[in-house]
């Protein structure tokens, strides 16, 4: 059983990160809130960024993430105000080993 949950969880995950780039820029908003992703109302996600997690992501006021970039936030990522992470940067928060 455990197994059939993990792999409707990555299925989903999967939906997640190929819709949100196909959304219009005011509709993401909704699409993070439900994901449980604490974004700024100032700031800017960029479509083609990957999600390896659902939630335990905090992105502060007027921050920007560009496009194509990876966000590993299985530890938690808390981006504070005015922060702009460039295009195709990849942010690690585990490794293989927990």
């Amino acid at each position: 059983m455990r197994h059939l949950v993990d792999q409707l969880y990555f299925m989903a995950l999967a939906l997640i990160n190929t819709v949100h780039g196909w959304l219009p820029f005011f509709v993401r908003p909704v699409l993070y809130r439900v994901c449980g992703f604490r974004i700024h109302r100032s700031a800017t996600l960029q479509g083609g960024i990957r999600f390896f997690h659902v939630g335990r992501l905090r992105v502060g006021e007027g921050s920007l993430i560009n496009r194509g970039v990876y966000l590993d936030n299985r530890g938690g990522i808390e981006i504070g105000r005015h922060v702009s992470i460039a295009h195709d940067a990849k942010l690690y928060t585990m490794g293989h080993d927990p």
